[in-house]
């Protein structure tokens, strides 16, 4: 997620724009939501065949090649989202308020999607349950409900240097990481097919 907020502020520094979070804004992003979101993977249940695996792959490094590039390419697709829906509102003549609060609602939504798709590395969401993680359910519930209490109110508007959301505003902070974090699942189940015919036809050990 690090690469994705450098990335964030890298694009819009080579357009010579403005960067899209205001510094409140940022620390919001690392406390409530880096926190909170890593709390949330505690809670995640056992995927049901890990103990039916090969022990070759279960002796495999937590932080191994694999996790680093699904990471690399989640920070990847969080950072577009991010870039798409500011720079989009920027352009349009938002304002630099408008077009940063468009972003950091991009941001809280994409990482809410984020969590969800990267649960596991090798099932879909599907199969393994969106319901099944209560505590990722809660924390992204009150995500979205702050989100929406922090646009609304003019005390939170002016502390926090938020406007509020147009239905434009939604639709690009909620259809933008749908589209840019979601290809994750289309790429588990490429792999998984891969996997499959590698196997002959044969579950994956």
């Amino acid at each position: 997620v690090k690469i994705a907020l450098v990335l964030s502020f890298l694009i819009p520094l080579l357009l010579s724009v403005p960067f899209p979070f205001a510094p409140i804004q940022i620390i919001l992003l690392e406390l409530f939501m880096d926190l909170a979101a890593s709390a949330t993977f505690v809670a995640e249940p056992i995927e049901p065949d890990a103990m039916r695996r090969s022990s070759a792959s279960r002796q495999q490094r937590l932080i191994n090649r694999t996790t680093l590039t699904n990471i690399s390419w989640g920070a990847i697709s969080l950072a577009t989202a991010v870039l798409a829906s500011y720079l989009y509102a920027w352009y349009l003549g938002w304002g630099t308020v408008a077009s940063q609060t468009t972003a950091f609602a991009t941001w809280l939504v994409g990482h809410i999607f984020l969590a969800f798709t990267m649960r596991s590395q090798r099932e879909s969401l599907i199969k393994i349950g969106i319901l099944s993680n209560r505590v990722m359910l809660i924390w992204a519930g009150a995500t979205i409900a702050f989100l929406f209490i922090i646009t609304s109110l003019p005390a939170t508007q002016a502390a926090l240097k938020v406007a509020p959301l147009t239905t434009r505003g939604w639709l690009m902070a909620i259809g933008i990481p749908l589209l840019t974090i979601f290809w994750f699942e289309l790429r588990k189940a490429f792999l998984r097919r891969v996997s499959h015919t590698r196997n002959g036809g044969r579950p994956d050990k």
